[in-house]
């Protein structure tokens, strides 16, 4: 994708909250955030592989997401950037989900690699903060 990156730019785990976490960075046109991973449910392998496959997901034209955060369902808490192809176009928002939110959300089946693009909402309109990106 022009003008969009995802990455870990800190490799080495340091307590953040006390969970071990690295630090990760989105870019998104000149819009630049640096993040919080949580390695305590996924590894930083877990992130990376789930970025690219979300990334060539929404390059073949489906709604996608790239997982920033997730923690033990236990102490449930998720933030992720959703990915919805329009035209020639790509939306992006972001979304954060914590506590009984995230027990609503994802009480099917287990949110893991495999199953979190099952979980994407539909492009929801009204007013969100989103940003869009030429594909």
């Amino acid at each position: 994708m022009k003008n969009f990156s995802i990455e870990i730019v800190n490799r080495t785990p340091k307590l953040i909250y006390d969970i071990p976490s690295c630090i990760g960075q989105i870019t998104i046109g000149s819009f630049s955030e640096k993040f919080v991973v949580p390695l305590s449910w996924w590894s930083i392998e877990d992130y990376e592989s789930q970025w690219a496959e979300g990334i060539k997901r929404i390059e073949q034209g489906y709604s996608s997401c790239l997982v920033t955060a997730m923690t033990n369902p236990g102490n449930p808490m998720i933030n992720w950037w959703l990915l919805y192809k329009e035209d020639n176009k790509i939306v992006i928002r972001n979304q954060m989900l914590f506590g009984n939110e995230w027990k609503k959300k994802f009480t099917q089946k287990t949110f893991d690699l495999d199953t979190c693009y099952d979980y994407i909402p539909t492009k929801a309109k009204g007013k969100v903060s989103e940003w869009i990106i030429n594909s």
